[in-house]
């Protein structure tokens, strides 16, 4: 199985403290304290205090609740909605545009998520938190938003609170945010990409293809669909496949690049364009005793040990591209050092990767 570069364990890990949210209101609240339920949406279920209300919005891609103090009166209101992209590359700034058309009055503080520190998605997507005051259809709100991108959607929570109500919601508001993590009852890619039907929709599953024709030239993971089951790919230079200019048997994935006029056969794989496959997902070495890794993506540059994983001999390769073209390879028993540099394939078989 390939797994992703972040688990969601660690979703939303970053604490988000009372100070750094309030807005100078006098009294907390704790309805968190009171008991809370939980909300699924799509991916993503969090934790909300029982006394918020859910509204009907007439919308299956949003939620709302409303926030009642103990005298059921309105303070303020949850959203949540979400929004599909077509195109990859709408993905980097669409958390930015909403967030700033959200909250286009006046930005308190905001903070871009890094995600070293933030874990919360892949190095290629984009997560943003942000607070603001603004006036909502004539009511003056203070407003907590966050907006992230995932699995091919975009999605936003947000809190807002009118300006008027003397409590102090951060506690709750913290709360809130920290509690959302991955809906176990979705079938989603964030633990394998293998057995993924996200992955599988995007890829080009079993069959011969002619590339410029069936699929775009480019650059491709491609992946082993069945645990226990090799893996093949062929890139021939005519339809009958008589002409082999290059393939690769395996365990696990292969990365291949295919020009217009060729033809890709696949078997038991599947074959997604690495421009998607890099925006969610790494191969993770650590896993698994053999793989192909792009360096700078599933590992960075540098000096590794590898150790062979058992008692029979262990082969390495390291390639200067896609199309396999090898810069220096070695079968060995016990160990062996490999050092790697930016932009390199690392092929490794029967063994085991560390620094």
């Amino acid at each position: 199985m390939i797994k992703l570069k972040t688990t969601l364990a660690t979703f939303f890990s970053f604490s988000v403290t009372t100070s750094a949210v309030a807005f100078g209101m006098s009294t907390y609240t704790n309805d968190y304290g009171k008991g809370t339920a939980e909300v699924q949406y799509k991916d993503f279920k969090l934790l909300l205090p029982k006394n918020w209300t859910e509204v009907d919005t007439g919308n299956d891609d949003s939620l709302m609740f409303t926030i009642m103090n103990d005298n059921d009166i309105t303070e303020g209101y949850v959203g949540l909605f979400s929004e599909e992209f077509e195109y990859l590359e709408d993905f980097c700034d669409y958390p930015v545009s909403v967030l700033e058309s959200m909250l286009s009055d006046t930005f308190l503080w905001s903070n871009p998520c890094k995600f070293e520190e933030y874990p919360i998605l892949s190095d290629t997507e984009h997560g943003y938190f942000a607070a603001s005051e603004q006036d909502i259809s004539g009511d003056s709100v203070k407003s907590y938003a966050l907006s992230f991108n995932y699995n091919k959607k975009l999605y936003c929570f947000f809190v807002n609170i009118y300006s008027d109500v003397d409590s102090d919601y951060s506690f709750d508001i913290a709360h809130v945010f920290n509690s959302i993590c991955y809906n176990d009852n979705v079938s989603t890619d964030e633990t394998t990409a293998t057995e993924s039907e996200n992955l599988e929709d995007i890829g080009y599953g079993p069959g011969q293809y002619k590339v410029g024709t069936d699929l775009p030239s480019g650059e491709y993971y491609v992946l082993a669909l069945y645990d226990g089951i090799h893996g093949y790919f062929s890139v021939t230079s005519d339809a009958n496949g008589d002409n082999i200019i290059l393939n690769d048997i395996f365990d696990v994935n292969s990365i291949v690049s295919v020009n217009d006029g060729e033809y890709l056969s696949l078997d038991d794989a599947t074959a997604i364009p690495s421009s998607l496959f890099e925006a969610g997902y790494t191969i993770n070495y650590q896993d698994f005793t053999s793989g192909t890794l792009k360096v700078g993506h599933d590992i960075q540059p540098g000096e590794y040990k590898l150790t062979a994983s058992g008692d029979s001999s262990a082969y390495w390769s390291i390639y200067s591209n896609a199309r396999h073209d090898i810069v220096s390879n070695d079968y060995f028993d016990g160990s062996s050092y490999v050092t790697l540099s930016d932009g390199q394939y690392f092929n490794y078989e029967d063994c085991t990767i560390s620094q």
